[in-house]
């Protein structure tokens, strides 16, 4: 009972596996000005395909701003082809800070977010919480969350990244090895 890797396995959809729109990227991109009409086109990459958005976005009104996505996605069950057009509210905030930071109003929620996930499974860009999506880390057993540090703080030593792949590789060869560099 509870031996190594008997965690749960599956689950729900993560984070890490959706494409997702973060506003503040696509503010910094010129896909959304303040006070002005914009469209476009973007490209969103995946490891298995990619995604070609037509994009429209209205700020001329903080208060009736919207992103209008328009797109075709194959249905992740029986390969059918659907034409996507959803339009996205927009909302804006006065941080104390001063300036004006802007929100995605997800249509399902009907919440303030800063960005929309779409999942492999579904077919439109909604929030975290709409789509109930996890983090990756969150299926971590003890190890791997170990693991993971021990990558990360030797990243930010210097290290060479392929040094952990070689050292993982390894401990699984019958005890400690060590590496001289």
């Amino acid at each position: 009972m509870g031996g190594y890797g008997s965690g749960q396995q599956g689950g729900r959809a993560t984070v890490e596996s959706a494409w997702r729109f973060d506003i503040d990227a696509l503010v910094r991109g010129g896909a959304i000005k303040a006070g002005k009409y914009v469209e476009g086109r973007l490209n969103l990459p995946s490891c298995d395909d990619e995604l070609a958005i037509k994009f429209e976005s209205s700020a001329t009104n903080p208060q009736n701003s919207w992103l209008r996505l328009r797109y075709a996605i194959c249905d992740y069950w029986t390969g059918e082809q659907h034409q996507i057009d959803d339009k996205i509210y927009l909302t804006a905030s006065r941080p104390w800070f001063g300036g004006q930071r802007w929100w995605f109003v997800c249509p399902t929620e009907n919440r303030r977010v800063r960005k929309l996930y779409l999942p492999p499974g579904a077919r439109r860009f909604r929030s975290r919480r709409a789509y109930r999506l996890a983090y990756a880390s969150q299926r971590e057993t003890v190890h791997d969350r170990a693991m993971r540090r021990a990558d990360k703080l030797r990243r930010r030593l210097g290290d060479d990244p392929m040094m952990a792949t070689i050292l993982r590789s390894r401990r699984g060869c019958g005890g400690p090895h060590t590496i001289d560099y």
